[in-house]
């Protein structure tokens, strides 16, 4: 089973910048390399500690407005805590508020974390703005991390950029991450902000895990939505101070004596196994997750586990596309075969109805589907407005992929198309019995006609 593992960047290592002579008047984030101590130096004022009634992670801070003081954290760090508490480096604290959440922040318990943000409020001015860089860090460039991992307020640890994934929402980072440096800034060379530490992600077999933040982008997005753009705009004071080795005294070089440790309450990020029996099938029904291949491939909902026959695990994954959500449209295969109907009243139809009860209207998936790019209209019509095409020879009828689980009782769509001259729809209906069809145009309420507008408009 896969685990997911929510687990802040323990920033223990040595400082690995060349150590160029820097001027003290050089601005952070102005393309220049910068040596590691600078950064530090500079970066660790701005660093806190984010303390939630049952959690704990890391945050920095963005912006000044109005004498108060804006930080940015990761969701899961506050959790649902309105009220939280943030220590600085010079051991001062202030109280804060949490005012601002992304939406679907609350998928980091599913796997989804492209929303995993939260913003903090604090009365007065403390620190300064740390700058965000507008442009994604590129693979291979060098990163540092700043955050407090439990028992180590304020270390440091270094890495590069390994892969700028989900259309440029998440980094993934070879620095090692453990909890409390959740929330944490990722920093490139020059001193810019390219991304917040989120989570790790490895399997319960022990293998190497894989670390992610997210980005510049997907962050100055998230401030952009939820109006605080402005936050960071004119940074001209964020100039680098002079290396003074008392802001440097808990920097210190030391072996990790967690390797390899959960540091906290693993149950708190943990999924707990939902183990279900239809006959001579077992499945966890908190393992199944989104067939993000086949989704790439074709833009069509499915989901994969694996399973037991017998009391043994299969070498194979069951794979399933789920139709009507009230209906009995279910086609599922044996990973590599071809998909199959199935049968009334068996093991794997009982199997396929739960599978497809639990996920077809999941936070899970739509978080999944905006993630990439899909827009949401009413109640759960989704639609890649990023994917519409033009049918050949006609200049006013258009189609792309789309999902609604809540569509019909007896038909499931998997594509829509619109007509802009007489305003109307059709959908692409997903036969399970045979080839799939369009059906004819209509003119429908809202959302479609929403649909309609924003595409022909």
């Amino acid at each position: 089973m896969k685990s997911f593992y929510f687990l802040p960047l323990l920033i223990i290592g040595s400082l690995f910048f060349e150590n160029r002579p820097v001027e003290a008047s050089i601005k952070l984030c102005d393309e220049k390399t910068l040596s590691t101590k600078k950064i530090v130096s500079s970066y660790k004022p701005n660093v806190v500690v984010v303390n939630a009634a049952d959690s704990s992670g890391s945050g920095f801070v963005i912006g000044h407005s109005n004498n108060k003081t804006f930080i940015i954290t990761n969701k899961h760090v506050v959790d649902s805590n309105k009220k939280v508490w943030v220590k600085w480096s010079d051991n001062s604290s202030d109280n804060g508020i949490v005012i601002k959440s992304a939406s679907n922040s609350e998928a980091w318990k599913e796997g989804i974390f492209v929303n995993d943000m939260a913003l903090i409020k604090i009365e007065g001015i403390r620190g300064n703005p740390l700058p965000i860089k507008l442009e994604n860090e590129l693979s291979g460039e060098d990163v540092i991390a700043i955050g407090t991992p439990l028992g180590y307020d304020f270390t440091v640890t270094r890495g590069i950029v390994s892969a700028v994934r989900d259309r440029g929402q998440i980094i993934q980072t070879d620095a090692a991450i453990n909890p409390g440096n959740s929330g944490g800034p990722l920093i490139n060379s020059s001193g810019c902000v390219v991304g917040i530490n989120t989570y790790i992600y490895r399997t319960e077999e022990g293998g190497q895990g894989l670390n992610f933040a997210l980005s510049s982008s997907r962050i100055l997005k998230f401030l952009e939505n939820s109006g605080y753009g402005f936050l960071q705009n004119n940074l001209n004071n964020n100039y680098l101070v002079e290396t003074d080795q008392n802001n440097l005294k808990n920097f210190e070089i030391k072996e990790d004596p967690y390797q390899n440790t959960f540091l906290g309450n693993r149950n708190r990020f943990e999924k707990k196994s939902k183990i279900k029996t239809y006959g001579a099938y077992s499945i966890d029904l908190n393992n199944v997750d989104i067939d993000r291949k086949h989704f790439e491939n074709y833009k069509e909902i499915s989901f994969t586990t694996s399973f037991k026959k017998n009391g043994y695990k299969s070498d194979r994954n069951l794979d399933i596309i789920c139709g009507a959500f009230e209906g009995d449209h279910l086609r599922y295969s044996w990973e590599d075969s071809s998909w199959k109907r199935t049968q009334s009243n068996s093991d794997e139809r009982y199997m396929l109805k739960a599978i497809c009860k639990k996920m077809m209207n999941s936070q899970r998936l739509f978080s999944f589907l905006e993630s990439k790019g899909w827009e949401k209209y009413g109640k759960s019509s989704w639609v890649d407005t990023n994917g519409w095409k033009q049918w050949e020879g006609n200049n006013v009828d258009f189609y792309t992929n789309y999902y609604d689980p809540n569509h019909s009782e007896n038909s499931t769509v998997n594509a829509i198309s619109v007509n802009c001259n007489a305003k109307s729809i059709s959908f692409l209906v997903f036969n399970f019995g045979g080839d799939d069809y369009w059906n004819n145009w209509v003119s429908l309420p809202d959302p479609y006609d929403l649909i309609v507008y924003d595409k022909c408009n």
